[in-house]
């Protein structure tokens, strides 16, 4: 997980990780860095499913409670690895949650 993602996953208040170094973060610098179970379970019911899209190598996780209708949102985030897939998603509900 990239400094950028783990520190927003901070700024939107995710809270269930233990802290860690992110990959490219200075040593100063500690943020979330869940594993992909916790960033499951931190979607809660939000969570559909996780798959691998074999044309783009990319990973795309679901949701079932995102507002499609909304064009600043969708139903899918996809990323090279599940855990920055999942954690775009959580930052996705989370956002919506606050609207």
């Amino acid at each position: 997980m990239t400094y950028e993602l783990a520190k927003q996953l901070k700024d939107a208040g995710f809270t269930n990780a233990k802290l860690w170094y992110a990959d490219d973060a200075t040593p100063t610098d500690k943020f979330p860095y869940p594993d992909l179970g916790e960033l499951i379970e931190a979607c809660g019911d939000g969570f559909l499913m996780l798959k691998k899209n074999f044309k783009t190598s990319k990973w795309e996780a679901y949701s079932t409670k995102i507002d499609e209708t909304r064009e600043d949102l969708t139903t899918m985030r996809e990323e090279f690895t599940p855990e920055e897939a999942v954690a775009r998603l959580w930052l996705a509900l989370n956002k919506e949650s606050e609207v």
